[in-house]
């Protein structure tokens, strides 16, 4: 093979090592931009907002040890429930602090803190 012969096959590689590199390019930011679409999506559907202007709900500032909301249940029954609606919760409230005693509570009954929270 002569210097001329070797040169095109190098700049035929070159060419299409960039042409396999655009179109891998534009695959991810194709990708890129349905996963950014996707998430405002989810993070729009599961948040708690106001009617009139669409804005999301802001849950005030408290001090350390104090709730926004009390979750309670029958003990017989109810944790897994309430569990899930304090996820749900969460989720459309994600700065809000909400007491639900089978996560929150480190000790006896509870009755000592139950009376100071509420």
């Amino acid at each position: 093979l002569n210097q001329a012969t070797l040169s095109v096959i190098m700049v035929c590689g070159v060419i299409a090592a960039l042409v396999i590199s655009g179109i891998i390019f534009i695959f991810q930011l194709a990708e890129e931009a349905a996963r950014v679409r996707r998430e405002a999506l989810a993070s729009k559907a599961r948040r708690l907002r106001y009617v009139r202007n669409d804005e999301e709900v802001d849950v005030p500032d408290i001090n350390v040890g104090e709730f926004h909301l009390f979750l309670s249940h029958v003990w017989g029954s109810g944790q897994d429930q309430m569990r899930i609606v304090k996820t749900r919760l969460l989720e459309m409230l994600p700065h809000a602090r909400i007491f639900l005693d089978v996560d929150d509570l480190t000790e006896g009954k509870g009755a000592e803190f139950v009376g100071a929270d509420t």
